[in-house]
């Protein structure tokens, strides 16, 4: 019991951290919100690693995985758009992470769980 106890807190804690980065991402202007901002942060090189929600379309997250390439880490978090929304600001279901520095410490923080 204390095991599940520990998962579920440490789960929660990774949670708001990693929300938490990617708001504070966005008011530093190093996050590209919403499917077309990220696809197009891809294109030109710019999108560092790539998050999307867990309830996002199967269509969607093909694509958006297509155009990573292997080249870019693509995240699926176990958060909902709507949490998504919520941490950044605007309503989107994936954002792109455009800093080298924001970017390695979302993985980090994923790679931790």
């Amino acid at each position: 019991m204390r095991r599940y106890f520990r998962d579920w807190n440490r789960s929660c804690r990774m949670k708001g951290e990693l929300l938490s980065l990617l708001g504070l991402a966005r008011r530093a202007g190093r996050l590209a919100a919403g499917f077309e901002a990220v696809k197009s942060g891809i294109k030109s090189g710019r999108a560092k690693a790539v998050f999307f929600a867990m309830d996002l379309s199967p269509g969607t997250v093909s694509r958006l995985t297509g155009f990573c390439a292997g080249n870019i880490p693509a995240v699926s978090l176990p958060e909902s758009a709507m949490d998504i929304s919520k941490a950044v600001g605007t309503k989107c279901g994936c954002a792109a992470v455009l800093d080298d520095g924001f970017a390695k410490k979302a993985l980090e923080i994923i790679h931790t769980e």
